[in-house]
């Protein structure tokens, strides 16, 4: 056992020191954690909308304390099933969409770039290849799919995030920007000099999503899942 505990520290622990301090695995750390306190306020919503009973089995005439509670709790849950559970769709449902911001933020903040526009930035691009515009039923509404904007979208949210934050910064390293006196209000300058790197995020990704779309049939995310899925099913 000391040998093998040794083997570890000497091989694969410098091996894991330096994944851990890899600037882009960092980001994606620090960006998932960022969303985990929506996940445990929403998961605590799903359990109040799912209490632990089987009205089918349990003798609704029960006299037993503990069971009458259960049997109430139910009752409420079914009535007000759509309230109890917005919090829940609202979080775990927006997964890829808060993703896509909170892991391009930390990643451009990493950079000391403009993390909160880099963020805002990504989760536009990530909801434009993730949610396809389609009509209602309602004459002249038009909604959109939610395919993607949950876990299922986690990895193309975590991709584009590495993406346009990396394209936003090869724009600012080129010094690709207009440059104004001091006396310009620094929210000014940030607005203006950020409409560049959105433009060509949006012609580069969104642009090759159309192209996807009318080569394969398949859009950006549905490409990159299909890449994934085999891999994602040997790790389950």
């Amino acid at each position: 056992m000391k040998a093998f505990t040794g083997f570890l520290e000497k091989y694969l622990s410098p091996i894991g020191a330096k994944l851990g301090n890899q600037r882009h695995l960092q980001a994606l750390a620090n960006g998932m954690m960022m969303t985990l306190p929506l996940l445990v306020i929403g998961s605590i919503f799903m359990i109040l909308a799912n209490p632990p009973i089987n009205m089918d089995t349990v003798d609704l005439n029960t006299t037993n304390f503990i069971l009458r509670f259960l049997i109430g709790w139910k009752d409420w849950a079914t009535t007000y099933n759509t309230e109890i559970m917005t919090p829940y769709y609202m979080t775990f449902n927006l997964l890829g969409l808060m993703t896509a911001f909170s892991v391009a933020y930390s990643l451009a903040k990493s950079y000391k770039m403009n993390a909160a526009i880099s963020g805002i930035m990504n989760m536009s691009v990530f909801f434009m290849v993730c949610a396809k515009v389609v009509p209602t039923e309602i004459e002249g509404i038009n909604g959109i799919t939610t395919n993607y904007l949950d876990s299922n979208g986690l990895f193309v949210a975590l991709i584009l995030s590495i993406v346009t934050v990396e394209i936003t910064r090869f724009i600012e390293t080129k010094g690709i920007k207009v440059k104004f006196p001091d006396s310009v209000p620094s929210m000014v300058a940030a607005f203006v000099n950020s409409l560049l790197p959105l433009l060509v995020n949006i012609v580069l990704i969104y642009g090759l999503n159309l192209i996807l779309i009318s080569a394969s049939g398949k859009s950006l995310p549905e490409m990159i899942m299909s890449i994934l899925t085999p891999a994602i099913n040997v790790g389950n």
